[in-house]
């Protein structure tokens, strides 16, 4: 067992804990820790369709609060940026293409850190680049520019802040 499966083992464990503690807080910790790997890490695409499996699996158990909600699409995005890819062969095959882009376009009007702002632009923006595009984004690139666009402006102004 690589290190790499250890802490795949120990995101699961974390969030069956919060699971049982009804604790989102706690989850939103975990999903900042995975985002911290893929934002650090090369090398580990493999992992990427088991962390969309699991953010799938807290969404299917019920997100209350609309933090542990942000901070999981916030993880979505970053799966998307790390490996566009395997990200999107994952959200295609357990039908959660249309959802993620659907919550994506509710929330961003909500986003009031940059860093937030930052995530929802990179996971956006790297779904623009392949060429084999699922008919669900293609069918949502003109509301995708248009988010881009709100995004860039959001973040200037909470920089301005």
């Amino acid at each position: 067992m690589t290190c790499l499966d250890l802490f795949c083992q120990f995101i699961g464990k974390c969030l069956q804990i919060q699971r049982d503690k009804c604790d989102e807080m706690v989850s939103c910790c975990v999903i900042s820790m995975v985002m911290a790997m893929l934002e650090n890490i090369q090398d580990i695409s493999s992992v990427v369709p088991g962390i969309i499996e699991m953010y799938n699996g807290e969404i299917a158990q019920g997100v209350e609060t609309k933090e542990f909600r942000l901070m999981l699409l916030q993880g979505y995005m970053m799966c998307l940026w790390y490996d566009v890819t395997s990200a999107l062969q994952a959200l295609e095959s357990s039908g959660k293409t249309a959802w993620l882009l659907e919550e994506v376009f509710k929330i961003v009007t909500e986003l009031t850190e940059d860093f937030e702002v930052k995530r929802f632009m990179l996971g956006l923006s790297s779904i623009l680049v392949p060429a084999d595009m699922p008919l669900t984004v293609q069918n949502n690139y003109a509301t995708i520019i248009r988010v881009l666009v709100y995004l860039s402006q959001r973040s200037v102004e909470i920089l301005e802040k």
